[in-house]
């Protein structure tokens, strides 16, 4: 007896037992063979027809067989599949499975909806048209203007040139512990490379397969549990899960992908491009070409929290977690927290344009740039984040005013400060450790502008001889301040102060002895202690 959904089971007769509201069609008895050759889109679209005429129900793909279709599979609303053990093949040169024929046209999310696909081995069966049919642009699966779209326990492999699953204008999807495996690009020019295993996309002509082209969005979809690598005669696809199509003032709600795994991407791991309320948790993401999660805004239309936590990334060709946006496209409330991110080439976290992001418990090593970057915005929190042998500053904060960085801690930069801080105004830094800064570099420099900044209470420990604990070559930078810092180790060489036009104080920094170097006028913040630091 085989399980089936809502309690009732599948006897050795073939027939349903239990749950007998539920209007249930084997596609054998309607002429599937399964033998691998024999096409059978025939039967199995009259088993989805009479399940539609009937107002819904099961229809059972029987395990232990393989079915060939030569086009696409039209399944109506209401229409569950059971595939478990069953494997659906492209003989053609489409995909398997639709929403839509190609003459329908919907609005919104008016069209057939409550579609449930559960187990089975979806495959495309993507090449070179030599040993595999399909060579076109083609989703194995996609759906269209809908409702309610689920897919569970799925195996969907050998895409060609577009995507395992589109959801486009879909409201409420679940794809839940189901596997992506094998893409080829058969475009001739590799101008496929950004393809997603799973799109989220938006109802606009050239993106769309039917009308109407009515600029709805997908909203409220969880991916889950889910794995996207290379297949046995196929590589991995340019992303996992993304969208790469947007329309001005128009954005993606509530989109979620979680507790997955990706091995390898062509393109980014994940692309959260113009999704707002949307969580990234949880996944795993393996040597990624480009950054391993993006979070973009786009033109004129800013978005407000995304929340990028707990996700662990290794050994990408570029960074680790990117966020993009800009003065007319603002990332607002962008939470990056609790990420372990190793390995990367580029930098750690990247985020620009951004307005109050918070920045909060992240682990990064051995990347090949910056730690931290924070660029372009206003306000924000760096805190609590351990960063250890980074290729450029573990910290970088440029022209993004209002900053905290608190809490941290800051080791071995392979090149520049522990801490940069340039052209930029309202920076506190206060409670970190900040460990072996290499030579002629300082844990802390101030540069270009830095006006109103303050470091205090933080540990500063010497790496190279000609090291410093703070370096203040800030032209033109106004009421910067270094107080009750401990510095022990550092003595004459711990503050350099090198440029003129400066008006700044550092005082009470323990174990700085004598005067800061360069001959400008120093002003003190405590007269006590003018002219030289408490050892």
């Amino acid at each position: 007896m085989v399980k089936l959904l809502n309690g009732a089971s599948v006897g050795a007769n073939g027939k349903a037992i239990g749950q007998a509201h539920l209007p249930f069609f084997n596609i054998r008895d309607y002429g599937a063979v399964g033998n691998g050759t024999t096409n059978d889109i025939v039967a199995i679209q009259a088993a989805h027809d009479a399940c539609t005429a009937a107002g819904g129900g099961i229809v059972w793909y029987p395990g232990g067989f393989t079915y060939v279709v030569n086009t696409f599979i039209a399944m109506g609303a209401n229409n569950t599949v059971y595939a478990y053990g069953a494997t659906i093949k492209a003989i053609g040169n489409t995909g398997l499975v639709r929403n839509f024929l190609g003459t329908d046209n919907f609005t919104l999310y008016n069209g057939k909806s409550n579609v449930t696909i559960l187990g089975g081995t979806w495959d495309g069966n993507a090449g070179d048209g030599t040993n595999n049919t399909t060579t076109g642009t083609t989703n194995v699966m996609g759906f269209i203007h809908a409702k309610n779209i689920t897919l569970r326990d799925v195996t969907v492999k050998n895409v060609s040139s577009a995507h395992g699953v589109e959801f486009n204008a879909v409201d409420g999807a679940t794809v839940d512990n189901c596997r992506f495996l094998g893409f080829r690009d058969n475009s001739g020019n590799n101008s496929r490379q950004f393809s997603e295993a799973i799109q989220i996309d938006i109802a606009v002509s050239g993106s769309s397969s039917i009308p109407a082209f009515d600029n709805t969005p997908c909203k409220n979809i969880f991916v889950t549990n889910c794995y996207m690598g290379a297949s046995e005669t196929n590589g991995v696809f340019g992303k996992l899960a993304g969208s790469h199509t947007t329309v001005s003032g128009v954005v993606y709600e509530n989109i979620n992908i979680l507790n997955s795994r990706c091995d390898g991407a062509l393109d980014i791991g994940i692309r959260a491009l113009a999704w707002q309320n949307s969580s990234i948790k949880g996944n795993t993401i393996k040597s990624a070409t480009g950054y391993a999660i993006t979070v973009e805004s786009f033109d004129s239309t800013g978005i407000k929290s995304v929340r990028v936590l707990d996700n662990k990334i290794e050994n990408g060709s570029s960074g680790g977690i990117q966020g993009v946006g800009s003065s007319t496209a603002w990332l607002q409330d962008l939470l990056v927290e609790a990420n372990e991110i190793y390995g990367c080439s580029g930098a750690g976290i990247s985020i620009v344009g951004s307005q109050y992001p918070v920045i909060f418990g992240n682990a990064i090593r051995s990347n090949g740039s910056t730690g931290i970057f924070l660029n372009g915005g206003f306000a924000g929190v760096i805190e609590a984040n351990r960063t250890f042998n980074t290729g450029s500053n573990a910290v970088n904060v440029n022209n993004q005013a209002s900053v905290l960085i608190q809490g941290n801690h800051l080791s071995s930069p392979a090149a520049n400060y522990n801490i940069n801080i340039e052209s930029t105004t309202d920076v506190f830094i206060t409670g970190n450790y900040l460990y072996l800064p290499v030579n002629n570099r300082a844990c802390i420099n101030f540069t270009v502008s830095c006006n109103n900044c303050t470091a205090i209470a933080n540990r500063l420990r010497l790496g190279a001889n000609s090291a410093y604990a703070v370096r203040s070559n800030a032209t033109n930078g106004q009421n910067n301040y270094f107080i009750n810092n401990d510095c022990k180790g550092f003595g004459n060489t711990a503050i350099y102060y090198g440029s003129s036009g400066q008006t700044s104080g550092f005082v009470w920094n323990t174990g700085s002895s004598g005067t800061p170097n360069g001959t400008v006028l120093l002003t003190w913040t405590n007269t006590a202690n003018t002219g030289s630091n408490i050892v």
